[in-house]
């Protein structure tokens, strides 16, 4: 068995866990939304282990994945909750939240396309344990 199957065999017993890590985070971050009154449109998903293993085929041929765990230090998007903005100006008050929300390890903003809606995706991977990375 190659060092990606063992992986993914590991991760498909583990789907359940991250997909409901995401859902947690997301319900959190959508109530908080909501409480301050920003509208926003948010999402939330675990990797597909599908997915996961294109990906991880493609990256192996660069990192030589030897170890299951060099795998999991290097593949961050487990589970992800996307925040997307009505109003770009929200930034700033989402960031806050969100900083108080979690223990954020990683972060990503980017734009679709230019004058398109603001995106956010937070790496939720500190949120293994659930409750953890909540304040």
């Amino acid at each position: 068995m190659t060092i990606i199957n063992e992986f993914l065999e590991r991760y498909e017993k583990e789907y359940d866990f991250y997909q409901e890590a995401a859902r947690v985070c997301s319900f959190k971050c959508e109530k908080n939304l909501e409480n301050s009154g920003i509208r926003a449109i948010v999402s939330h998903r675990a990797k597909r282990p599908d997915r996961l293993r294109e990906k991880l085929e493609k990256r192996n041929e660069q990192k030589n994945y030897s170890t299951v765990e060099e795998i999991y230090a290097d593949i961050v998007d487990l589970a992800g909750v996307r925040i997307a903005l009505y109003f770009p100006g929200d930034q700033d008050e989402i960031q806050r939240l969100i900083d108080n929300l979690f223990m954020i390890q990683k972060t990503k903003n980017f734009l679709k396309k230019e004058n398109q809606y603001l995106h956010i995706l937070r790496d939720l991977m500190a949120i293994m344990l659930l409750t953890i990375g909540c304040n």
